[in-house]
């Protein structure tokens, strides 16, 4: 589980994020980031899941809960010491390679040298 300074809860931030982030889209996920130029000096993640891609709100915990298991992983991974704030919006229902395809992306993201 994710610690409460790796979650993105500020609304603005959020909002922004959504709409002027840089994007990128991997299989059936949205992510929208932008480099934190705040005094924060870790990664933040929010994730959207929308009623209308997953009906079920039992299914849609499920995937909320799988993907912050994958973002466990990146809570402390930086390229060259920048953290991101990112929002990650699923567009459908997620099938287990789509879970493999975002976190080869994510490892990309982070790990990667410009």
């Amino acid at each position: 589980m994710l610690a409460k300074k790796y979650i993105l809860n500020n609304k603005k931030i959020f909002t922004a994020l959504k709409f002027k982030g840089e994007k990128l889209k991997m299989g059936i996920f949205l992510i929208s980031y932008f480099t934190n130029r705040s005094n924060i000096f870790n990664n933040r993640f929010g994730i959207i899941v929308s009623v209308k891609t997953i009906a079920r709100a039992h299914d849609r915990n499920q995937v909320k809960r799988k993907l912050r298991a994958i973002l466990f992983d990146f809570k402390e991974a930086s390229r060259d010491h920048q953290f991101s704030d990112m929002v990650i919006v699923v567009l459908a229902e997620p099938k287990i390679e789509d879970y493999q395809k975002l976190n080869e992306g994510l490892n990309k993201i982070f790990h990667e040298k410009n």
